[in-house]
């Protein structure tokens, strides 16, 4: 899923033909059978072409599908879509499969998406050290170069540094 955009965008594929990968790069929730699982968050089985197959081509291989959405929690994360042949029936034995492996998907994604939350918080930190140590340089310079005598207090008024020239 592309963000909050309700765009499904392919990730990964097998043996596609370049119309469909080219078709379905981009799947608005509710289009075809992989955006209306996106939308419904329920599995949608088909065993043949049919009218909620919006993506048609000439020569288009006859087929089925089960798509099954990937969630964490009530989290949207993608579709998994698995072509079976045409007039294959519904089982559920593979849909509880299909659905385990989207489960095991949806725990992938949420880690690799957690990982790169943390390495961009780590470079946020990292930044923002260099901002800090930057400006500590800086107040060190001035401190120490200025021709006018100065000095820090705490919260009680007591002086906590002063630069050399106030000593002098």
């Amino acid at each position: 899923v592309e963000g909050d955009s309700g765009i499904l965008a392919m990730a990964a594929q097998r043996g596609l033909a370049q119309p469909v990968q080219e078709a379905c790069a981009r799947v608005p929730f509710g289009r075809c059978l992989c955006g209306r699982a996106a939308a419904t968050r329920e599995p949608v089985f088909a065993e043949r072409l049919d009218e909620r197959h919006d993506v048609t081509y000439e020569g288009i291989e006859p087929h089925g599908h089960y798509c099954v959405p990937i969630l964490s929690g009530d989290r949207l994360l993608g579709v998994l879509n698995a072509y079976v042949d045409e007039g294959h029936r519904r089982d559920q034995q593979e849909e509880w499969f299909l659905r385990g492996a989207a489960d095991l998907l949806a725990g992938i994604i949420v880690r690799k998406l957690a990982e790169g939350e943390l390495q961009e918080a780590k470079l946020a930190i990292e930044a923002a050290n260099e901002r800090l140590m930057d400006s500590e340089r800086k107040y060190r310079e001035i401190m120490t170069r200025s021709l006018v005598g100065m000095y820090r207090t705490d919260f009680d008024g007591k002086v906590v540094e002063a630069n050399p020239t106030l000593l002098k």
